[in-house]
């Protein structure tokens, strides 16, 4: 009540505690290696899908290593329209470069042991930790059953291909003809 006097009564002494807080940092997920349905001729059951996402701290772009990945598998239900998860899922560790990988066996038309489209989805996604925060942007690419188309390769030797091949070595003979009797 006096200003700067001392304080008789021992109630407003100063003090002070050191306390140590943890604070998670954001992160981000990005596409290394696409596993979209990207094949020639579609993809049929037992067909090897693979990926690659990388996970690094936000607004720093440097590598998280050490932590889990999850890949969800999920499949489009024609008769409820709308997706369900699948029973499996894959996870990965970010290795020192802070990429998480999956490789699965592409199960076409079988969804869960029951016949189905074969419309596929699988999704990355961080589920955070005690360091990192959850992502908020997950990678979802999707993946479609279709029958291979088997080309018909017995055309011969009568191919476009072929036949440009010899109209050029006729050519460079016949220039190569007029310069040697010139």
């Amino acid at each position: 009540t006096k200003g700067c006097d001392k304080d008789s009564y021992d109630d407003l002494n100063g003090t002070y505690i050191d306390l140590q807080i943890l604070v998670r940092s954001k992160v981000d997920l990005s596409l290394k290696e696409s596993w979209a349905n990207t094949g020639e001729g579609g993809l049929i059951e037992g067909d090897e899908i693979s990926g690659k996402v990388g996970l690094l701290r936000q607004r720093m772009d440097r590598t998280v290593e050490n932590q889990e990945v999850w890949f969800i598998r999920e499949y489009w239900d024609s008769t409820t329209n709308e997706w369900v998860r699948s029973e499996g899922r894959n996870e990965s560790i970010t290795n020192e470069q802070g990429i998480a990988e999956f490789s699965w066996s592409f199960a076409g038309q079988t969804c869960d042991g029951d016949p189905c489209s074969g419309l596929w989805r699988i999704i990355a996604y961080y589920p955070g930790s005690t360091l990192f925060t959850e992502s908020a942007d997950n990678i979802t690419l999707e993946l479609r059953y279709e029958p291979r188309i088997i080309v018909n390769n017995a055309a011969g030797f009568f191919t476009p291909s072929n036949i440009m091949g010899t109209i050029i070595l006729l050519m460079a003979a016949l220039i190569a003809g007029i310069l040697y009797f010139r």
